[in-house]
């Protein structure tokens, strides 16, 4: 009962139907995920992976959906993004 106080609280901002159901969608995946994923993962592997995934996604969405415009320094931010999950994995 409580998780389910939390997931209305934190999502009181969707008011659309179809933002609350993308919303449940990645919460279904995300609570599992890590679960699964801290045996294998540390805690900071973990959210090195979550953030990479989550700006991937976004980027891809920006230049799908918005018409945003490829330029240099997000190629660099990508690189960057490379380089934090080659140390963070790096034993």
């Amino acid at each position: 009962m409580v998780r389910t106080s939390q997931i209305l609280e934190s999502s009181a901002h969707l008011r659309d139907p179809c933002e609350l159901g993308i919303a449940f969608f990645e919460y279904c995946f995300q609570v599992p995920g890590n679960r699964i994923g801290y045996g294998a993962l540390t805690l900071m592997q973990l959210k090195i992976v979550q953030e990479i995934i989550t700006l991937s996604v976004f980027i891809i969405f920006a230049f799908v959906v918005f018409g945003q415009a490829p330029k240099w320094n997000y190629a660099v931010s990508a690189a960057l993004m490379v380089g934090a999950v080659y140390f963070a994995f790096r034993v």
